[in-house]
């Protein structure tokens, strides 16, 4: 069998062929932890790819072994039915270990992923009082990255944002997911598409903690 160290080398040429042998014939044979092993290293965009090619029931098997950013960008990267799937198939413990590391409006937008059931029990595991914030949030947002030029943020908004009342404002996020500021959709629209989101960034913003009641998010 090839070792982990040429899979890795493989992959990180591209070549994701290989991984399909891994879940073939000798699947009973191959370990979790050892999959997660070939990912370590790997640019993000191949780590997707590769575990993109393994069967459904794989990645599900496979996923609580990677490593945290590496799961992180596979969330986000992926289609949001297959990240849901994954998620709402995941033990209870290892839903959480995953919910526990995220924060802010990226911990909202997750929680969005799971069902009703899998929701609540996340709510109550991470110690959400049943009249707060957190359990009436609107996740239906798509936040942008303040490096991102305005072109992008907009192409990035066309690709992932549905049209919604929230649509109105973009919230922007520094790379642990925290708020940072949000932006009028207009200053996008209206401001030249080289300039960097920060550029048009003015710091003004609400922000609520998820543990807060629904009289504080009113006040």
């Amino acid at each position: 069998m090839m070792s982990l160290n040429e899979i890795r080398r493989r992959l990180f040429k591209g070549d994701i062929t290989i991984l399909f042998r891994l879940f073939g014939k000798d699947e009973k044979t191959i370990q979790p932890s050892e999959v997660a092993q070939i990912f370590l290293n790997l640019p993000a965009s191949s780590a997707v790819k590769a575990f993109q090619s393994f069967p459904e029931k794989n990645r599900i098997i496979v996923f609580p072994y990677l490593d945290d950013l590496v799961k992180k960008q596979i969330i986000h990267d992926i289609p949001k039915p297959d990240a849901s799937k994954i998620l709402n198939n995941l033990s209870s413990d290892d839903l959480m270990i995953f919910l526990t590391k995220l924060k802010g409006i990226e911990l909202s937008e997750i929680l969005e992923y799971l069902n009703e059931k899998n929701k609540k029990v996340a709510h109550n595991l991470l110690g959400y009082p049943r009249e707060s914030v957190a359990r009436l949030i609107n996740t239906e947002f798509v936040t942008i990255k303040k490096e991102m030029s305005i072109e992008d943020a907009m192409d990035h908004l066309r690709k992932y944002h549905q049209d919604s009342e929230t649509a109105n404002v973009i919230y922007v996020v520094d790379n642990e997911g925290k708020l940072i500021d949000d932006v009028p959709i207009r200053r996008l629209v209206l401001n030249e598409p080289a300039k960097k989101v920060e550029d048009i960034m003015d710091g003004f913003y609400v922000k609520l903690n998820l543990n807060d009641s629904k009289e504080t998010a009113v006040d």
